[in-house]
Formats: C-alpha cells, structure tokens, sequence
C-alpha cells in the first residue's frame, strides 16, 4: 500500500477486519492510482471510476467541495472504495440557506453513475456499512444503476442501520449489445430506420461530404472538434464539449489518456469547406462509451446528428468486435440506436434520528405545499430547448 499524505488521510477504526482511510485532497488519491487501477480491473469497474476519468475530470474541473474518497484495505491491498465529496448546498438560490452536510457522488456533467468499487461481498458490505455507521449524521447522495440488484442491497444495508431512504429517477441511458458486423446490426434495426440511413448517406455525397477518423493523440483534431462544438446547440447550452475553458480540458485529457492506448476515436464529417460534426467515444475494458456528438446547426439538414453516430458506429463495426456501445444519453438521436436501455436512480439515505432528517422532511413539505415539487433528477437539455423550431 502506498502511503499518501498524512494530512489529507484520516484512518479510522473498523468493526469489520479492514483498514479503512479517508483521502481528503487528489494528491492523496494519486498515491493510490496503481492499486486504485488494479481493484478497478479485478471488479470490472465502469468508466466512470476508473482511474483516468476521475483524473479528467480533478485536471478540467477540480472540486468546490472536500474529497471523501473511502478506501477500504486488508493486508496492505486495496479492497474496497468509494469516491465521494463532502458538501453542503443551499436550499435554493432564493433562500440561500444551507442544507445539512452532505456524502455525495463525486462527478462530473459527464458522470454515467456511482458505484462502489469492491473485490467481494464481504469488502463491499463493508464499505457500505462504514458509510452508514460513520457518517457522523451527513446525508447521503448518490447516484446508481437502477436495475443492479446492488442498488437494493445498499439501500437495505442504510436502512439496516438507522437511515430513512429515498430513491428517484435520474435519467436514462440507452445501450446497443454485441453485433457480428455492421450488415447483422442493421437487421435488428425498422426497415424505416434502414431507410433513413440511406436517405442521410445520399444526402451526404451530394453534399460532398466524407468521414474522417482519428484514433492516435494528435492535438488538432481536438481543436477541431472544439471548432464544432462552438456552433452547436449544446454551446448555447452549455453543456457541449468547448462550453467553457474546463470543458476542453476535460476532453483533452480523456483524449491524452485513452488514445495512448488506442482506446479513444473520434469521427468528424467534413466537406471542403469546413468540418460540421463529430462524434468522441473511449473504450474501457471491451464497452465503448460516446461521449460526445455534436454537430454545426447550420448543416441541420442533413441530419448530421443521427448520421455521425451512425458512421462511427460502422466504422467502429470495421475495425472489430463491439462487444456493448453505452449512448450515456437516451435522446431522440440515440434511442433509435439502442437495443435496450438502462435507469439511473439517486439514493438519499439520511439518518433516522438526525437534525438533517427533520430539516429535509421540512424542505420536502414546503416544496409540496408551494409547488408540487419532488426530488427530481439531472436537467436533461434537449435541442428543442435552445433552438427554436423555426431555426431547426
């Protein structure tokens, strides 16, 4: 086990056998990248904590709030862990008033889900007990795979001991299972969706336009995509790719890290004028993720968000195997991809006899009584938001 800073771990006592430290800043954390790395791939971790995705997003966006990543380890080898911050957020910008303390997922815009990483039932008990007996009355936040029985084990355990829990939708996510080749692909897919890929790609080659495909590190092809991301719907928004200054580093050190490895690709349709979409995936572990896939509106008419998807996905088809390709999103571009899809629920455990118990039911009443408001998940920005139907 390698030894962090002592002044941002806090080692404390365990009734369950394991060794347990808190690591409260990154440096902290990036002492344990190795063995972080090797429990992520002995647990078959998802992308979103894995080592290189949170030292993305600690590189583009920091945290306002402290780090409070638990760490779990037997015998010096990491065997459990949990990265989370420590935050208190106000009721609303109106009444700025603070909610109790709060363990939260720590992530991103661009954060799937939360899960806790463990090397077996017993480690993963553990942690989960560990959260719920020593959070000193702190709620907890999460977010996590609706459908994973591991859900209900955790919300069993917090409820086991003494916490009262909520669960509500986040949002969703749609997915597209192992294919052999593009052409059996498509034979899962409508005739009418069959046909609307024909239409786009006769639109393209009238068009003039052509496919470009990048997989190794190379800096321009960023500043391209930055490039389109700037005359996208999602820049109005804010949740494009080059949105701001942390946005674009973000995507530079996701880029940096996966395509040194060739795990990182990204498509770009262009004509001889200029470049109008693109579409950024990473792989982890056999699953490939796309990130982003964002277009020019100005070339709206030759659906260029549906048809960039689906180029990257022939191409990626091309070159071999694609064992799941996760959309992150489930929108009106990506469902008719997907052969299933899957939920994200948010998890509050607050603890029963607890002053934050009695200020959230108090919160959960006014919003009632003022507004029929519920515990609601991530906004979901759509296209339809930013730009008027008249300019689509």
């Amino acid at each position: 086990m390698t030894d962090p800073s002592a002044q941002a771990v806090k080692t404390q006592s365990s009734t369950t056998g394991y060794t347990v430290q808190v690591l409260t800043d990154w440096p902290a954390l990036a002492a344990i990248a190795d063995e972080w790395e090797d429990l992520h791939a002995r647990v078959g971790g998802y992308l979103f904590t894995s080592f290189d995705w949170l030292a993305a997003q600690q590189a583009a966006f920091g945290q306002t709030d402290r780090l409070h990543v638990v760490t779990l380890w037997k015998q010096g080898r990491l065997a459990a862990a949990a990265p989370l911050i420590e935050t208190r957020q106000p009721v609303s910008k109106l009444a700025p008033r603070y909610r109790p303390a709060t363990l939260a997922t720590w992530q991103c815009d661009y954060t799937g889900f939360n899960e806790f990483l463990a090397e077996d039932a017993e480690a993963f008990d553990a942690i989960v007990i560990h959260l719920a007996t020593r959070s000193d009355g702190r709620v907890i936040n999460l977010e996590l795979l609706t459908e994973d029985t591991k859900r209900e084990h955790i919300e069993a355990l917090f409820r086991r001991h003494g916490h009262v829990t909520r669960s509500y939708p986040q949002f969703v996510s749609t997915i597209m299972a192992a294919a052999h080749g593009w052409d059996a692909y498509l034979e899962t897919r409508s005739r009418s969706f069959r046909k609307t890929l024909r239409k786009g790609d006769r639109a393209l080659e009238e068009a003039g336009a052509t496919l470009l495909v990048f997989d190794a590190p190379n800096g321009e092809i960023l500043a391209r995509t930055f490039d389109i991301s700037q005359r996208s719907w999602k820049q109005k928004a804010g949740t494009g790719m080059a949105a701001t200054h942390a946005h674009r580093v973000f995507a530079t050190e996701i880029w940096t890290r996966f395509a040194a490895r060739g795990d990182a690709f990204i498509a770009v349709l262009s004509t001889e004028a200029c470049d109008f979409a693109f579409c950024f995936c990473v792989r982890l572990r056999g699953t490939w993720y796309g990130i982003w896939a964002e277009f020019d509106e100005s070339f709206s008419h030759l659906s260029p968000g549906r048809t960039i998807i689906a180029r990257s996905l022939q191409e990626l088809f091309n070159r071999g195997p694609v064992a799941r390709f996760d959309c992150m999103r489930k929108t009106h571009f990506t469902e008719v991809f997907g052969s299933s899809d899957y939920d994200i629920t948010g998890l509050r455990a607050v603890p029963a006899r607890s002053a934050a118990r009695l200020l959230g039911d108090g919160e959960v009443f006014l919003r009632r009584l003022l507004a029929g408001r519920r515990l609601t998940g991530r906004k979901s920005w759509r296209r339809g938001d930013v730009i008027p139907p008249k300019e689509g």
